[in-house]
């Protein structure tokens, strides 16, 4: 049973070392998170060097010393994520965030307001139905209008594109 729990245990951790460095990447979480992540890895048995260097950053210099180790940091632990501001990593962090908003730790209209500045603008597809919510939000503002209806459709949307 412990060789089961430790399993469970590891991937548990490397889950949520690549939750974070998709919220790192939406601007949600600090670099100071991602060294906290890769202490866990090595508290959970997973190590390598770019997980010592990143668990070894100090946490006033993470906002430096995180960006060159991260994607090093990703590809030891198995994680195919591109840099920071990439598409492919800003669809990664639209995806966790949906997830987080699905599972009710991220409120809807704070996750919709991120995917529309974030990625919306930038032409991204699947952030296009997010887009026409958020006009939404902003004809209520002066129009009046039922605001938990559109949150209601910001969760709908969130758990499709978390695959819920």
């Amino acid at each position: 049973m412990e060789a089961g729990g430790a399993l469970m245990r590891r991937e548990e951790t490397l889950s949520r070392l690549r939750e974070t460095v998709a919220r790192w990447y939406a601007d949600q979480v600090s670099a100071g998170d991602i060294v906290f992540a890769a202490c866990d890895l090595l508290v959970a048995g997973i190590d390598g060097p770019a997980v010592v260097a990143v668990a070894a950053v100090d946490v006033s210099a993470a906002d430096e010393k995180v960006p060159e180790l991260v994607e090093e940091l990703l590809r030891e632990t198995g994680f195919a994520v591109p840099g920071r501001g990439s598409d492919t990593a800003d669809e990664h962090a639209l995806r966790v965030l949906a997830a987080l908003t699905a599972a009710g730790a991220l409120e809807p209209r704070r996750f919709l307001f991120w995917a529309a500045a974030r990625c919306a603008q930038d032409g991204m597809v699947l952030a296009d139905r997010l887009s026409s919510l958020e006009g939404s939000y902003e004809a209520m503002r002066f129009l009046g209008g039922d605001p938990e209806r559109l949150d209601e459709q910001v969760l709908d949307e969130a758990h499709r594109l978390a695959g819920r």
